[in-house]
């Protein structure tokens, strides 16, 4: 037997700093490297807003080399916090013959997310006979093409035909790996072939430890991600401060936690900041309902997390992750346009309907969470998974074939 074929994990935080998407792109990692692959997983730093412990537990079967690309300015923890990581995705523009030499070597090249890195990296690779996956665990597209700002939407197409459009010449040497329909549509008008798209909607959720608990009075509502702009933080303030009956059960950290602390108005905002997993799982049992007020996401484990624990999802209607998972199962939850009002209607009537018809209620959520269970069943994710993985062993055919030199774009 030969040396196992090296794997090259790139594009997600430091796992110090990990979200969805970094435990996403962990997961991936970790399958990989039980099929006999050696992985290594390259974080592109940390802002440092989540605290030395966000990780801490993370099981790691690859190897892990934290700030990868430290001579990079768009890597740099300062740059990554103004930018609310969005800097992130311009790694690669500065600096790149060091990142070059220190990706250099592997056979698999996986990318979290198309970014400026993975434009310039893979047609170099691909020339080499190596083989790539695009994941997409948050994509420039889907936060551009859904902003209200015109020139933002201009800058998200521009992107996509610089950053994406030249490498569908790579065929069969680039597998996309999607995560709802809106994403598989963007890359086979982008010209990608089908047969090369896998859709899988990933998520590390193992339904038998989520619960509900009994019913108690009064209404409560979880919220939990990343308290940034993005995640609609300013919205879960406004709907709060317009439903003071409620309670809200914030769990994450961000740049925003001064925002959530300093919320005066009624005081019915509870910031647990970052929780242990436990403790997330007995506070979303305890709930009533769950708040996705996000302007995009790719899928939302905190979604599938809510509907684990048989919570009504309610939620941003340009959210694309989101709008997929309910897409499954109506019962699931409602997209909503990102106001308070809206969001504060059918907040509303789920309390009403707790209120009037206290069983009813119950039995619906466990209906949520079955239903959610067989929609997003682990086993059949994970074999999803290996296939995406096994997509990439042959790669001796690719050596023989000529592209076209792309490579002066950037």
């Amino acid at each position: 037997m030969g040396n196992p074929l090296r794997v090259a994990v790139i594009g997600s935080l430091d796992i110090e700093c990990m979200g969805g998407g970094e435990a996403n792109t962990i997961m991936f990692a970790n399958i990989m490297s039980n099929m006999g692959y050696n992985v290594t997983y390259f974080g592109s730093g940390c802002t440092g807003s989540k605290g030395p412990t966000a990780g801490n537990g993370t099981k790691m079967l690859f190897n892990y080399r934290p700030s990868s690309f430290r001579h990079d300015p768009m890597a740099h923890p300062k740059v990554l916090q103004i930018s609310r990581l969005l800097s992130m995705g311009l790694i690669g523009l500065f600096g790149f013959r060091k990142t070059k030499r220190i990706l250099e070597g592997f056979d698999i090249y996986y990318f979290a997310n198309p970014t400026v890195l993975s434009r310039r990296i893979i047609p170099k690779v691909i020339a080499q006979g190596k083989r790539v996956i695009i994941a997409n665990h948050g994509t420039f597209f889907e936060y551009l093409g859904n902003s209200s700002n015109w020139i933002l939407r201009v800058a998200g197409e521009l992107a996509g035909k610089m950053l994406l459009e030249p490498l569908k010449i790579y065929g069969d040497g680039i597998t996309v790996h999607t995560q709802n329909s809106f994403q598989t549509e963007y890359y086979r008008k982008m010209g990608f072939d089908s047969r090369n798209i896998m859709e899988a909607p990933q998520h590390n959720i193992d339904f038998s430890r989520y619960s509900i608990a009994p019913v108690r009075e009064g209404f409560f509502v979880a919220f939990l991600g990343r308290l940034t702009e993005s995640k609609g933080i300013n919205l879960l303030i406004d709907v709060a401060n317009m439903n003071p009956q409620m309670v809200f059960h914030v769990m994450g950290m961000g740049h925003m936690m001064r925002e959530i602390n300093s919320v005066p108005k009624y005081n019915n905002i509870i910031a647990h900041g970052f929780v242990q997993d436990d403790d997330k799982r007995k506070i979303l049992a305890s709930c009533d309902a769950m708040i996705v007020p996000s302007m995009f996401e790719s899928l939302s484990i905190a979604s599938i997390e809510g509907l684990a624990s048989g919570l009504p999802l309610v939620a941003s209607q340009t959210a694309q992750g989101i709008r997929y998972i309910i897409s499954k199962d109506s019962i699931f939850g409602k997209l909503l346009p990102r106001d308070a009002e809206s969001f504060s209607v059918e907040l509303r009537r789920l309390m009403r309907r707790k209120e009037e018809a206290y069983s009813e209620y119950l039995l619906e959520r466990e209906n949520i969470r079955e239903s959610a269970m067989k929609k997003f069943d682990e086993k059949s994710l994970l074999n999803n998974l290996i296939k995406i993985a096994k997509c990439n062993i042959n790669s001796e055919d690719l050596k023989e074939r000529k592209f076209p030199d792309i490579t002066t774009y950037f």
